[in-house]
């Protein structure tokens, strides 16, 4: 698969820090504050010419060489061949946000790997020098395994940090945290069919969001947000029986092993 990232020069170059919470099986996350500056917005512009955003998140993979993940419809709604990565770099003591353009396709070719069955696209990058980051790596995503020693389930806090309407919380270019509540059982098997439900509002820009257990000893991410659930409201009337689609307030989310498989099937 083809990679590349390009970004404006900048007079004020930083180290570049790329750190990686490390290991083969899966291992819980040291801090949450480590998952947040994981976490990206994601931009471009539509064929119609009107502004699309959602969330990514980065999975190390070698050096300066990383796995871009997020939600595929975000990257299908982007007409052309770039899209805008929101970076961010370390400016004494504290971090400035800057865009970058990223290579997402190349004529009607898509350069990242679409799953056949789920809302998930993956783009391997490279990112450019001078820039302030932490990655994940791939085993701070749940497999089969830690999904069956954790339990995750109904009632289970999670953090999902993204990016309403494609704002940042402040000048540092980091998303804003939220919280909500798995909703649905089971978490995983043939039933679930790789997919969960979590008590969240999808607010616009947080599709691609990753999804931490909040629990301390068992924070690790379970999911990624893939878009609000619409349910079909039936109301009786004298005359027939009205449709009306409605949002209950509840997220379609894709399960962290189908993430993690995808991800291993294409190094």
């Amino acid at each position: 698969m083809k990679s590349g990232l390009m970004s404006k020069k900048y007079s004020a170059v930083a180290l570049l820090v790329i750190c990686s919470f490390c290991a083969c099986s899966s291992m819980l996350l040291a801090d949450f504050e480590g998952c947040v500056q994981s976490v990206f917005r994601l931009s471009g512009v539509s064929k119609n010419n009107q502004p699309v955003f959602g969330t990514c998140f980065l999975v190390q993979s070698q050096a300066n060489v990383v796995w871009l993940v997020t939600a595929a419809h975000i990257l299908d709604a982007i007409g052309g061949d770039q899209a805008r990565l929101l970076l961010r770099r370390a400016v004494n003591s504290t971090y400035e946000s800057f865009e970058a353009s990223i290579a997402i396709r190349e004529g009607s070719q898509n350069l990242y790997a679409r799953h056949q069955n789920f809302d998930l696209a993956v783009l391997r990058i490279v990112l450019p020098d001078g820039i302030a980051i932490t990655t994940f790596s791939l085993s701070s995503i749940a497999d089969i395994d830690a999904v069956r020693r954790l339990r995750p389930g109904p009632g289970d806090l999670v953090i999902i940090p993204g990016y309403p309407y494609g704002e940042p919380c402040n000048s540092g270019g980091f998303a804003f945290t939220r919280s909500g509540v798995i909703s649905s059982f089971p978490f995983s098997g043939a039933l679930a069919g790789g997919m969960f439900s979590v008590d969240f509002s999808v607010i616009e820009g947080y599709s691609g969001a990753p999804i931490v257990l909040a629990d301390k000893s068992r924070r690790i991410v379970i999911g990624m947000v893939s878009q609000e659930i619409i349910i079909e409201e039936l109301r009786n009337s004298q005359k027939a029986v009205k449709k009306k689609q409605v949002s209950p307030g509840f997220a379609r989310a894709i399960n962290g092993t189908v993430i993690r498989e995808f991800i291993s099937s294409l190094r």
